[in-house]
């Protein structure tokens, strides 16, 4: 038996020993339990898997945000020694202007 899901995964039951039963009704009763069984499995690890990577990003978030801090303030950093540095310039020139 094979029971091909909606998110693309299939579940196969092929051991024929393992899956056995003396009669049909009771086949069958197995079967649907083992499928019940499998797509509960399915389910759980598709919604610890979306979970994780909803907690992933969550924590994701606050590195990026840290990150950008930091580009910001080195932004504002070289723009304060860009000024810093025309204003040395500025005091050079006057300097070797009165000496020169």
């Amino acid at each position: 038996v094979t029971v091909s899901l909606k998110n693309h995964h299939t579940i196969v039951l092929a051991n024929a020993e393992k899956h056995a039963q003396p009669t049909l009704t009771e086949g069958l009763d197995h079967m649907i339990d083992v499928v019940r069984r499998s797509l509960r499995e399915e389910k759980e690890k598709d919604i610890h898997a979306r979970r994780k990577s909803k907690e992933d990003s969550v924590m994701m978030e606050p590195e990026a945000e840290v990150k950008d801090q930091r580009m910001e303030a080195d932004e504002l950093v070289e723009e304060i020694e860009a000024d810093e540095d025309r204003k040395r310039e500025e005091i050079y020139k006057q300097v070797e202007a009165s000496s020169g």
